[in-house]
């Protein structure tokens, strides 16, 4: 809406378009915007900060909402509500039955009732902290439940990390650095009502960045997000545990012992690296769901492995300014169980953990993110415990972009003993390929669709990746059938063979 600054200087922006609570509009106070003070903008993150052309006092009457950098504010399945001018109209507020359904890298999905026009529109958590700017709507054909799409917000943590990242002039640094300042010093907040208001108005103004406790009275509590903290002792790991399900299941072996890395081990899991690829072969995790826990999650804070030449690991420089996400091999919950869930939390921010992935493909979760999960859950497991391996299909003819071959395939082996005693390991594959078109020219090869779900042998796994897989493919179920020989695409739990 505000391209430039020339747009913004020939804008005005209106206060109370609302109606009061006699039912009768309120009187619209409008105000010239002042790009000369304060201007920024960014398409990929699709906002833009402009000052008013007031007095501080002059706002003050509206109040505002203090933006809040730290994460760990947006939890999935919590509720959000909308305050918002569809199509230009008068305030609406869209309410309850509005749930957060995924929290990629940079964008937070959520069911609501919006329409067209109400893009930067606040997005608030049952705190009424900002949790997003509503962005636009996206394809989900994976939750039909919601009609196959999903309303999109760009997180403010994200924002707000572009805009202190900025190298502006010394007049707009000024307003950065009372930014930086406030973050020490931030006002109380409003009334709920208010908040909308100053949002939408105020943000390069009075936008206040906070890294420690988040004092919300609208609340009445203060939360204390933890950091990412990672413990540099290493010997303290203990990795992949092979006798974890009582049945002995070892860690794959390399079909080319020369390429991979030694076992880095850390709590409740481990990864082996591909020394060329700079990208795991492969990582192990044990889950305990009888202990599992659900640390909440604060800024990542993604670091290489010491234990590793730095040239044999993918680090930030291939996620900068692009729709790549830093994509979890083995899910930041997986390992977070027992006394140690916090640092296994934690070791999944470990770039040796992390791989190059869509953010469309890492957003859209089919029932990829959700497998180990249901198998803990609703599977007939002698108890609430599963090992899976996961990691991608490493191709010679992979799209290469700044020096990194990026996969198109990633699979998983989930393994678990069954009532009666005996093993059952699934696998499954998923594609990227579709999405990588902007990285790369040619036809993709060996698609089986962008982010769909397939369960497959376990012996083609095997095949994809070069991998010694046979005490995996011994207790596949699809082994003994002889009709399994063709990828099962999953719409729903019930689809799994186990």
């Amino acid at each position: 809406m505000l391209p430039d600054a020339d747009t913004a200087r020939s804008s005005v922006i209106e206060f109370d378009y609302q109606d009061g609570v006699d039912g009768k509009p309120r009187p619209v106070q409008m105000f010239p915007l002042d790009p000369a003070r304060f201007f920024l903008a960014d398409r990929e993150r699709d906002f833009a900060l402009v000052a008013v052309g007031a007095e501080p006092g002059t706002l003050a009457q509206f109040g505002f909402n203090p933006l809040i950098q730290a994460e760990g504010k947006a939890i999935i399945g919590e509720f959000v509500t909308i305050v918002q001018h569809p199509r230009g109209d008068k305030k609406q507020i869209a309410l309850r039955e509005n749930r957060i359904v995924d929290i990629p890298e940079r964008f937070l999905h959520y069911s609501a009732d919006t329409e067209p026009g109400s893009s930067g529109s606040p997005v608030f958590n049952d705190q009424w902290e900002v949790v997003a700017l509503h962005h636009a709507s996206v394809r989900a054909p994976q939750h039909t439940e919601f009609g196959g799409f999903l309303n999109e917000g760009v997180r403010i943590s994200r924002i707000l990390e572009f805009v202190r990242a900025q190298n502006l002039p010394p007049h707009s640094r000024g307003l950065v650095d009372e930014i930086v300042r406030a973050e020490r010093t931030a006002p109380t907040v409003p009334a709920a009502v208010e908040h909308e208001q100053e949002v939408t108005v105020r943000v390069p103004l009075e936008i206040t960045v906070r890294l420690g406790s988040v004092e919300s009275p609208a609340a009445g509590r203060t939360a204390a997000p933890e950091a990412i903290s990672i413990d540099p002792n290493y010997s303290t790991r203990g990795g992949y545990d092979p006798n974890f399900l009582r049945v002995p299941l070892p860690l794959p072996r390399p079909g080319t012992p020369s390429l991979a890395s030694p076992e880095l081990r850390y709590h409740h899991f481990s990864v082996v690296m591909h020394r060329e690829r700079a990208l795991a072969l492969f990582t192990a995790v044990n889950i305990d769901g009888t202990q599992s826990q659900s640390p909440r999650r604060d800024s990542d804070r993604w670091i290489l492995d010491p234990r590793l030449p730095a040239e044999q690991q993918t680090g930030e420089e291939v996620y900068r300014d692009n729709p790549l996400d830093r994509g979890h091999l083995v899910r930041r919950l997986d390992p977070a169980w027992g006394p140690l869930a916090k640092a296994a939390n934690d070791d999944t921010f470990h770039f040796t953990n992390c791989t190059p992935q869509h953010h469309s493909f890492n957003a859209g979760q089919t029932l990829w993110l959700g497998l180990e999960d249901y198998v803990l859950k609703n599977a007939d497991t002698a108890d609430l415990a599963v090992s899976v391996v996961t990691g991608p299909v490493l191709a010679p003819d992979d799209p290469e972009y700044r020096g990194v071959s990026l996969p198109r395939q990633f699979w998983k082996t989930v393994a678990m003993v069954k009532q009666d005693g005996a093993l059952s390991v699934t696998g499954y594959l998923l594609s990227q390929a579709a999405l990588l078109d902007e990285f790369t020219e040619g036809e993709e090869a060996f698609s089986y669709g962008a982010y769909r779900t397939f369960q497959v042998p376990v012996r083609r796994i095997a095949q994809l990746t070069g991998l010694d897989l046979d005490p995996y493919v011994a207790a596949d179920p699809l082994e003994r059938n002889e009709a399994s020989s063709l990828p099962r695409e999953l719409i729903r739990p019930q689809d799994l063979v186990l």
